[in-house]
This record gives C-alpha cells, structure tokens and sequence, in this order.
C-alpha cells in the first residue's frame, strides 16, 4: 500500500520575521481542514521559516554564461565602473528554490 501524501493546507496570518540578509522570512499561519466534514475544526498555529540557499559555483558560472540576463536599469555609471540592475530569465532551473 502506498502511503497518502499529506497536503499541508495555511492560511497566512502575519510575518514574524524577515531578514534579507541571511534570506530568510518566518510567517505566522493557522492550517486549514483539507476536508469540508472538518470545517468545524478548531484552527492550529504554525510558523513557517522559509529560507534561501545560497547559490553553489556551479549554478553562477551557468547564471553567468546564460544569454538571458537582461539589464533593466542603469543605477550609476563612472568611468572606472557601472551598477545596474539585471533580471535573469530561468524558466527550468532551480535558482530559486525555496528549503
């Protein structure tokens, strides 16, 4: 028999916490009744950290050889060097999974 995956069902109540730094953000949630038969059920309390991971050597060099990096805004320009903003378009990769 196979085992039943369990879907955890929340209801955002507020964030506890969030650091952009470290990439982190912590959320006070109440979880749901997956079933209408338990909608009578008292709501339970949860916080939900959810963090970043840091980009690995491999996943740059592939960001920074990629061909669909595109530059979005020009934020200052001197003539030793420049700052801009760029969005990089990966639509299968997982840079930006969540932990």
């Amino acid at each position: 028999m196979e085992d039943e995956v369990k879907r955890l069902l929340l209801d955002p109540v507020r964030v506890l916490r969030q650091d952009p730094n470290t990439k982190m953000i912590a959320v006070h949630a109440k979880q749901r009744s997956s079933s209408a038969d338990d909608a009578d059920t008292q709501l339970a309390d949860a916080v939900v950290v959810f963090e970043k991971k840091p980009f690995s050597e491999d996943q740059l060099f592939k960001l920074l050889k990629n061909d669909t990096i595109k530059l979005t805004k020009n934020l200052m320009n001197n003539d030793v060097y420049s700052i801009h903003l760029a969005v990089a378009e990966q639509p299968d990769d997982d840079l930006n999974d969540l932990l």
